[in-house]
């Protein structure tokens, strides 16, 4: 008796806690899975938006420092350029150019042309060797031959601007290059961020920028927030002719937060396992009790359940399998490899869930508890809701199903039962039809004032033998779906007594490997 006791009542219970321990454990690694995999893409995010702003800016910055490259390939070819000259080709880039400032020329380093004067007449004559802020960038220039773009610094006539110098040498293929000058041009920085379309934060990010003089990472923080290097940012070297700036960006409300506002809501996980283990603590209870009163069943209830037995057992399996894999190798697999666990488990979960749905409809009609209440009912738009239940398993296999039933047509149902009746005839056509195939549900009228409903599909078809038992409970006729779908039968059994409550007839045609169609015969009016 002791023992007897044990096995009832406490069995459950273990199983039961046992199973939402381990689906716990799941829903946890794949919690911290999904962060990690939310990091990396709001960062691999983060990272394409700057890869973005870094060509905005550094095609506004390098279509300016042409202009310069311009002037000094025309001045090494004409050394002898006056000022109208300058200013004319001045005048060509920059008067419809509000980021540039100002252009100049400067021969032997002395300021000799300024466009546009006006503003600038002070800076004529300039020696920018003495200048004790230009000086070094442009000993470099002339050193290195190569553009230079200094600052950002303050200008006298007001804003902060960046200068690019260019240096200008003469001399043909034969003579030693001799150095003439340098021409420079100052682009304002707000105007030129504003172009390129960087500001100093969004909703999301700040933004920063660092490299002085363009030195890249050891130069210093020159615009933007200045936190934003201390907030484990993204960053982009955005390239110049010599040097480099770094631009960077974090979040504005740090990383973590940042992270956990864009990771899916464990709770409807945590809530699938409760369900789950409701079902499971239901179903253990149910099976205890009938193995309890085993002599008091009747031959039907003792095949219901052998059924049960048989198909319950392998999606249940699969189930307490992919939660172990889960919990053992999560940290191993990659995002698709725990994508596919996780469609499987909801694949096996949803199995389950159907058994136990057509257990419990099977229960209720055994007792006389599900009422008949018959209506004139539009058959079309109750096609096309049965449908929409199977639609994300047709989708899943990429069938096509397809509703011919005639406009117009009526038909004397139960509402509840006729929808059971076609959701469950549907299912099944889904279930073995092979992924691409089709399923075709049609209406017409009949003789004797019925409805004749008939769903065709293009699936594996059936045998003889299969064909023979459909409506029976015979197990060995069991089989699974084109996609190891599990299959008790029951849904089938239902129907059968759905139609005949409804005084009306059920059959099916089908050959191997030519598919099925199933025909449903119901009255079209009352009193049939």
């Amino acid at each position: 008796m002791n023992r007897f006791f044990r096995n009832i009542q406490f069995r459950p219970v273990i199983i039961v806690f046992a199973s939402l321990c381990l689906m716990l454990i799941a829903i946890r690694l794949h919690e911290h899975f999904n962060g990690k995999m939310n990091e990396f893409k709001s960062r691999n995010g983060l990272q394409q938006l700057l890869i973005l702003k870094k060509s905005q800016l550094e095609k506004s910055l390098y279509s300016r420092i042409f202009y310069t490259r311009s002037i000094a390939a025309y001045v090494s070819m004409n050394p002898g350029i006056t000022v109208g000259s300058f200013n004319r080709m001045a005048r060509e880039f920059a008067e419809n150019d509000s980021v540039i400032s100002s252009m100049s020329l400067s021969e032997n380093c002395i300021i000799s042309a300024i466009y546009p004067l006006k503003g600038h007449e002070g800076a004529m004559g300039l020696n920018l060797l003495e200048h004790a802020r230009r000086r070094k960038i442009v000993e470099e220039t002339i050193k290195t031959g190569k553009t230079f773009v200094a600052g950002p610094v303050e200008l006298v006539e007001g804003g902060i601007a960046f200068i690019s110098y260019t240096p200008i040498f003469t001399g043909g293929e034969n003579d030693k290059p001799r150095f003439w000058g340098v021409t420079d041009i100052v682009i304002s920085r707000d105007k030129l961020f504003s172009e390129a379309k960087i500001g100093k934060h969004d909703t999301d990010f700040i933004y920063g920028l660092k490299g002085y003089d363009g030195q890249g990472a050891q130069g210093g923080f020159f615009w933007g927030d200045p936190t934003v290097f201390e907030r484990n940012p993204e960053t982009v070297e955005i390239s110049l002719p010599t040097g480099s700036w770094i631009l960077a960006a974090a979040p504005v409300i740090g990383w973590p937060d940042y992270i956990r506002k864009s990771e899916n809501p464990s709770y409807i996980l945590y809530f699938m396992a409760f369900i789950i283990c409701i079902l499971i603590w239901v179903f253990l209870n149910a099976q205890a009790k009938l193995r309890a009163n085993e002599r008091e069943m009747n031959e039907t209830r003792d095949k219901i359940f052998s059924i049960i037995a048989h198909d319950l057992r392998s999606p249940f399996t699969a189930f307490l399998g992919f939660t172990e894999i889960m919990s053992e190798e999560i940290l191993d697999m990659n995002r698709k490899e725990v994508q596919e666990i996780a469609r499987s488990m909801r694949k096996s979960a949803t199995s389950l869930f159907h058994m136990l749905e057509d257990l419990l409809e099977w229960s209720q009609m055994q007792r006389g508890l599900i009422t008949f209440n018959p209506a004139l009912l539009r058959l079309k738009p109750l096609v096309d809701e049965c449908i929409g239940n199977v639609s994300e398993t047709a989708r899943f296999k990429e069938l096509k199903i397809i509703n011919n039933t005639a406009e117009g047509l009526d038909v004397w149902a139960d509402n509840i039962m006729l929808q059971t009746i076609i959701r469950n005839i549907l299912s099944n056509a889904v279930k073995f039809t092979p992924a691409g195939g089709t399923v075709t549900v049609s209406a017409v009228p009949a003789a004797g004032n019925t409805v004749e409903i008939a769903v065709n599909d293009t699936g594996i078809g059936m045998s003889k033998a299969v064909l023979d038992d459909l409506f029976g409970m015979n197990l060995n006729s069991r089989r699974k779906g084109t996609e190891g779908e599990p299959s008790t039968g029951l849904g089938l059994i239902i129907c059968k007594e759905f139609v005949e409550r409804h005084k009306g007839m059920i059959h099916a045609a089908s050959e191997e490997g030519k598919g099925s169609t199933f025909y449903i015969i119901l009255p079209q009016a009352p009193g049939r």
